[in-house]
């Protein structure tokens, strides 16, 4: 029913046509099928091949497959030292929780991949309300066989809050001359207090190329490194190095 899942499967069937056959392939392609549904959210598919001997020592193989019910989410909890409510962490999420006036999205069904994509936007989100030290420690998945669903929890320990402190530009190879670097000093001056963010870093980091784009400074390539302190104050340096020139010969 899913072109793309079966495209998919194929690519990663160790069986293939004029490929010497094995019944530990075949048992191994099983396996990697059930891999495939279960991060779709078919975690009681069963796959029953027949195999039909052919002349010239040639066998056709079919793999019948009964993916059976699709799991739904019943529940997203947020556990640990999270910091945030679960409310507040519910929306940062792509997962959701099944409701009948979500019919027309799949956010609901359980996705091993979506998960993942989960824990990277919890870690994102965290990065950028100061929480540097955040962990993501688990994401597990209850199921409920009776009812098709299951409710997924995610471990946090937020960890402490950081703030900005020192922001310096590091220039040891001198790529820079004294009015760039005032320039360059203007675009985050005063745009990097308070809670520590790696989004407002990030905004920073595409100002100071562009700058460098549009004023053709080549060969310099910005680097940049923050360090905690005690104090749960973090010091960032946005360093300028110096990189190989490399000359366009023909085209």
């Amino acid at each position: 029913k899913n072109k793309k899942r079966n495209e998919l499967l194929y690519e990663n069937l160790l069986l293939g046509q004029n490929k010497v056959f094995s019944k530990k392939q075949l048992s191994l392609d099983i396996l990697k099928i059930k891999d495939i549904f279960k991060e779709a959210g078919y975690f009681d598919v069963e796959v029953f091949p027949e195999i039909s001997l052919k002349e010239n020592n040639l066998v056709n193989v079919v793999l019948n497959v009964d993916r059976k019910n699709k799991y739904l989410i019943n529940r997203i909890y947020f556990n640990g030292n999270k910091y945030f409510s679960s409310s507040v962490l519910s929306d940062v999420v792509s997962s959701g929780e099944y409701g009948w006036w979500k019919f027309l999205s799949n956010t609901s069904s359980i996705n091993l991949n979506r998960i993942e994509y989960d824990k990277y936007l919890l870690r994102n989100f965290y990065y950028n309300n100061g929480f540097v030290d955040v962990q993501i420690l688990s994401s597990d998945i209850n199921i409920d066989q009776k009812n098709n669903n299951v409710n997924l929890i995610f471990s946090i320990d937020s960890g402490a809050k950081y703030f900005f402190d020192k922001i310096k530009i590091v220039d040891n190879s001198k790529d820079l001359k004294d009015y760039q670097k005032e320039i360059i000093n203007s675009i985050f001056k005063n745009k990097l207090t308070g809670i520590f963010s790696r989004k407002k870093i990030n905004l920073i980091e595409t100002k100071i190329n562009n700058y460098l784009d549009i004023n053709k400074i080549e060969f310099v390539k910005l680097v940049t490194n923050f360090s905690k302190k005690e104090n749960k104050k973090v010091d960032v340096e946005f360093s300028f190095v110096s990189i190989p020139s490399i000359y366009i010969n023909k085209i």
